[in-house]
């Protein structure tokens, strides 16, 4: 028997009027001082205002005023809320991707990702947007780990290990590698 999605963890996008899973949206609150802030771990006071994770989404609700409408008084939107958003997003990733490291249950380099590959205990690939496709192919041809990210360049996931740029990355398994898929599945949503 199949189970009913779980409707509380659904709310309504303030741009497209659609409900959706609160995975694929980012949440805002209005600051004591009337500015739009984004909550992305979903804990400051306040109202939360959802709009889906896509840069279109947040672009049309700052121009239809759904801030506004939705917070029912008026409200200050910073000029580039959805740049604002994407650099938190991203900073966000790359602290669990940063957490992981520290913790032991990550690691980087295509030879030390490829040895991996076959482990059961990964359970994301973390590879660079911007690294070479082919190199990329044969990497995910051998591979078994089912979650892959590739939303972070190669100097983002650089700064997450403390090197200059890395391409390739693999997570072992446990909460911090199913919350970094998450935040990654929001963020690469919003760079589509």
């Amino acid at each position: 028997m199949r189970t009913p999605p779980d409707e509380s963890r659904k709310r309504r996008c303030a741009a497209s009027r659609q409900t959706m899973p609160i995975e694929t949206m980012i949440r805002f609150v209005v600051s004591p001082d009337g500015w739009i802030v984004p909550d992305l771990r979903c804990r400051l006071p306040g109202r939360g205002i959802w709009v889906a994770a896509e840069r279109a989404a947040i672009e049309r609700a700052v121009q239809r005023r759904a801030f506004e409408a939705m917070a029912r008084r008026p409200v200050q939107v910073p000029s580039a809320l959805a740049s604002m958003v994407d650099r938190q997003l991203a900073d966000h990733v790359i602290g669990f991707l940063s957490l992981a490291r520290k913790a032991g249950c990550a690691v980087c380099g295509f030879t030390a990702v490829s040895a991996r590959l076959n482990d059961t205990r990964l359970a994301a690939l973390a590879i660079a947007a911007d690294g070479s496709e082919r190199q990329i192919d044969t990497l995910l041809r051998r591979s078994r780990v089912p979650s892959h990210i590739r939303c972070l360049t190669s100097a983002e996931l650089g700064v997450a290990f403390g090197r200059r740029t890395v391409v390739y990355a693999g997570l072992e398994r446990g909460g911090l590698a199913k919350r970094t898929v998450v935040e990654a599945h929001r963020l690469s949503l919003l760079r589509r």
